[in-house]
C-alpha cells in the first residue's frame, strides 16, 4: 500500500487512477446522477459558506460504491492501526462537484457537539485536472491538492479546522464521508439527539 503522511495525523494513499477515470466517466453520462446544493450541519442549504453541488452517490449507486470501498477499507484499516482507532462505522459517500470559478467551502470542522465523528476522509478523483480547490488545515497551515487520485484521511475534530478552496479552473470530483468508533448498530444521530435534549 502506497501511503505518505502529509501533515500531522493526515495520511495520503493512492487511488487507482482508471478507477478514478471510469467513476468520472460514469458521473458525466449515468442519468442517475442529479445533483443538488450542498448541504451544511444538519441540512442548511441556504447559505453561501458551501457553494459546491453533491450527489448521495452510495444510497443511489451502492454497488459502484462497494468499488471505492474495496479501495477505501484497507486504506482505514491501516489508518486505524496506526493511530489506535477503532471504527465500527461511516456515513456513506457522499459526491462533491466544484466548478472552476466559484465553488468552495469556507473553514469548518467536521465534528461538533451534535455530530460525532472521529475520522474523515475524501477521496479525490481528478486532482490534476483543475486549478485551485486545496483543502486548507488552517492550524497546520497547510494545503493539500495531491497530483494523483488520492485518498486522504485525517482527525475530525476542531484542530484540523479546513477549508476548500475555490476551483480556479476545470471542475472538481470528490467524495467525502465521514466515521466514528461507536458500538456497532448505534447511529451516530442518537447522540446528536442526546445533544440537542439538553441544548448543546
Amino acid at each position: 500500500m502506497q501511503y505518505k503522511e502529509i501533515g500531522p495525523a493526515i495520511y495520503q494513499y493512492d487511488f487507482p487512477e482508471n478507477l478514478a477515470q471510469d467513476l468520472i466517466n460514469l458521473f458525466e453520462t449515468d442519468d442517475r446522477v442529479e445533483w443538488d446544493k450542498s448541504a451544511i450541519g444538519h441540512g442548511h442549504k441556504d447559505q453561501e459558506i458551501r457553494t459546491s453541488q453533491e450527489f448521495a452517490f452510495e444510497h443511489h449507486m451502492p454497488i459502484t460504491a462497494g468499488r471505492v470501498k474495496d479501495i477505501f477499507i484497507p486504506c482505514v484499516d491501516h489508518y486505524c492501526e496506526k493511530h489506535d482507532l477503532n471504527i465500527t462505522q461511516d456515513e456513506g459517500f457522499n459526491l462533491l462537484k466544484y466548478e472552476g470559478g466559484h465553488s468552495k467551502y469556507d473553514f469548518h470542522a467536521d465534528a461538533s457537539w451534535t455530530m460525532y465523528r472521529v475520522l474523515s476522509a475524501l477521496i479525490y478523483l481528478n486532482p490534476q485536472e483543475y486549478e485551485g480547490g486545496e483543502t486548507y488545515f488552517k492550524h497546520f497551515d497547510l494545503s493539500v491538492h495531491p497530483e494523483k487520485p488520492a485518498v486522504v484521511l485525517f482527525p475530525s475534530n476542531y484542530a484540523y479546522l479546513h477549508s476548500a478552496k475555490p476551483v480556479i479552473k476545470g471542475k472538481k470530483y470528490i467524495f467525502v464521508t465521514w466515521a466514528n468508533d461507536l458500538p456497532p448498530g448505534m447511529s451516530y444521530q442518537i447522540l446528536r439527539n442526546i445533544a440537542m435534549s439538553v441544548g448543546m
